[in-house]
């Protein structure tokens, strides 16, 4: 009779939820045992979610499913690593992350949020790290008192000079993202972010936000989403910059980073050190086009503040100050950030004819406006690629002159030393 009851109650569990659920985690947290029983329920369950999962399995338990085959059917994970918030000791300057041992750090995330988004941070951050980008090495998931806890190498809090955060943010950025399920359009996000306060802050208000936001170009370029001073720290023993919290990268145009920087700098960096980090940032550009991107920033975190403070009377101003067309410069960079310049065929004609105008005007361009032969632009940006390249480790050697877009090797070791003065095999 109990047996009956349970596949009773069992089964009108199943008919409320089946809808509802696209995926079913079962946290054996409290699980001392599994009987034959409770491992037939689980295969019924399986019938209507076949990515089931069973989580946080105690020794025990985790013997059991194994000896039992269902290891090979469905994913089991033992119980995480425990560890107490009262004997750990915060990090200064990163809010809910604590110190683990000399080498490593836990960030903990608010209580009630779901494993799978605590995981899926981990899995981006693996991915971002093994493309190069300049983050911080993730290794485990953990709990912490009730709430789980990303493990990743120690960074440490310090200043940062604006120049080495603004080739930091560049090298972030250079990174071209295939949109997916996985890493969303950052302008759709920040659109789904206004959309969501339409309740809280009215129709007129979420109206304008959306204009504004309609007002930049879509990009490709990876973007961090969720951008301050606070998500930048120091790693490989406070030597290395580095950006951290991968939960939510996007892909899209990189100037909501940038606007997203400027507001969380203190008032007294928003003048001096943003001009210097923008100078590294764009350092290819003219003075009066760096100044022109600027007006955009300022004016676009602008309008975030009279949309979160609800200030009516600005709007005017703002979409008189913006100006998001893209210029030839502007162009130019949105090719950099496609990587064209790792096609070994790429020639100025290709460039004029992508553009939409002439090889002259590129020309005029690059020698008037960047002071540089369209040449030596393409092969400075090729030897950046394959700095990057050799800094990585994820290419051999002898293939990095053709996965930086160079015909031939010699060419790339000519050049290799006149900008580096050594050759790639001693570059350090």
């Amino acid at each position: 009779n109990m047996v009956k009851v349970l596949h009773d109650e069992m089964n009108a569990a199943i008919d409320e939820h089946r809808s509802k659920m696209n995926s079913l985690v079962i946290d054996a947290e409290e699980m001392s045992f599994i009987s034959s029983l409770g491992l037939r329920c689980i295969l019924q369950l399986k019938k209507e979610w076949p990515e089931i999962r069973v989580v946080n399995c105690c020794a025990d338990v985790y013997g059991v499913f194994k000896m039992t085959g269902f290891t090979r059917i469905i994913t089991v994970t033992k119980a995480l690593p425990r560890f107490s918030s009262e004997i750990l000791e915060p990090v200064e300057g990163l809010e809910g992350v604590y110190h683990l041992s000399d080498e490593t750090m836990v960030k903990v995330f608010p209580e009630g949020t779901d494993l799978s988004a605590v995981e899926r941070e981990m899995q981006l951050s693996r991915e971002v790290f093994i493309w190069g980008v300049p983050t911080a090495m993730t290794f485990e998931v953990v709990r912490v008192d009730d709430c789980y806890g990303l493990v990743f190498e120690s960074v440490e809090k310090k200043a940062i000079d604006a120049a080495i955060l603004g080739d930091l943010m560049k090298n972030f950025h250079q990174h071209i993202i295939e949109p997916d399920e996985q890493i969303p359009s950052a302008i759709e996000a920040e659109k789904q972010k206004v959309r969501d306060k339409v309740a809280e802050y009215g129709e007129e208000r979420v109206t304008k936000m959306l204009q504004v936001l309609n007002t930049i170009p879509e990009g490709s370029a990876l973007v961090h989403g969720n951008f301050s001073m606070q998500k930048v720290a120091f790693g490989e023993g406070g030597e290395k910059p580095v950006i951290i919290d991968m939960s939510s990268i996007r892909f899209g145009n990189p100037v909501l980073d940038v606007t997203q920087l400027y507001s969380s700098l203190p008032e007294d960096q928003q003048g001096e050190y943003f001009d210097e980090f923008l100078r590294e940032y764009y350092n290819n550009e003219p003075e009066a086009s760096i100044m022109k991107i600027r007006q955009n920033i300022v004016t676009l975190a602008k309008a975030y503040r009279c949309f979160e403070e609800g200030v009516m009377d600005c709007w005017d101003a703002i979409f008189s100050d913006l100006h998001f067309k893209m210029d030839f410069g502007e162009k130019i960079r949105e090719l950099e950030r496609q990587r064209f310049y790792l096609d070994g065929d790429i020639n100025i004609d290709w460039v004029a004819s992508n553009l939409a105008t002439n090889r002259h005007y590129v020309s005029d361009y690059f020698n008037k406006v960047l002071h540089m032969t369209f040449s030596d632009y393409i092969n400075d940006l090729r030897l950046e690629y394959a700095v990057s390249l050799l800094r990585s480790g994820r290419v051999p050697q002898q293939e990095i002159a053709y996965s930086a877009g160079f015909n031939n090797d010699h060419t790339f070791r000519r050049l290799f030393k006149k900008k580096y003065g050594c050759t790639p095999s001693e570059f350090k």
